[in-house]
């Protein structure tokens, strides 16, 4: 198997990057054309080259045979939820605060495209940490060095509930439960007593 090519300028990706992108490559069982990674210590001083490469490759304007790559793998930071104007067929994330997780989402079918792959006409949103009956670890993870233990459980909570999300209609709901001090219906008892 070939690693898949770096985006058209960018500059060499972060070997973790790199090597989480061809774990996922594996799994997924398909050749990617591209990948990047937006993540990384000097992501700041590489911030305009990573972000105007995926824009080409990813961005409104980006289509099949002009730009887009017919597979690629965007492994991005929390800079991907609300800077980046790109349009995804089919999404991974890690478990985050419900507001973020939405606001992600709405990178799925972004734009009109007419040549989206029929296997993708319906935009997949994947939520680690939601297939367990009990709540991750949020340490293991290291999901609560970065958000609120409280709002994770919650949102933990909400998304296990839901078999999709009706966007934007589901939003506002959805982030009210989310951060309301109010109790939670339908919780086992000991992560009742968590949030309580």
């Amino acid at each position: 198997m070939v690693p898949p090519r770096p985006l058209a300028g960018l500059p060499a990706a972060d070997p973790r990057v790199v090597a989480r992108a061809w774990l996922l490559r594996r799994i997924a069982g398909a050749p990617l054309e591209a990948a990047a990674g937006l993540a990384g210590g000097a992501f700041a001083e590489r911030a305009p080259a990573l972000c105007g490469a995926v824009l080409a490759a990813l961005g409104k304007h980006a289509r099949l045979g002009a730009g887009r790559p017919a597979r690629c793998l965007l492994i991005a930071t929390q800079v991907a939820e609300q800077s980046l104007d790109i349009d995804l067929d089919w999404m991974l994330t890690d478990l985050a605060p419900v507001d973020l997780v939405l606001q992600r989402a709405g990178r799925l079918h972004r734009h009109i495209r007419a040549d989206r792959p029929a296997a993708h006409a319906t935009p997949t949103l994947i939520v680690a940490g939601l297939a367990s009956p009990k709540p991750p670890d949020l340490k293991g993870t290291a999901w609560q060095y970065v958000y609120d233990e409280y709002v994770l459980l919650r949102s933990w909570a909400l998304l296990r509930r839901l078999d999709s999300i009706r966007m934007p209609h589901d939003i506002d709901v959805l982030v009210q439960q989310a951060y309301s001090p109010a109790p939670l219906a339908g919780l086992p008892p000991d992560l009742a007593a968590r949030l309580a």
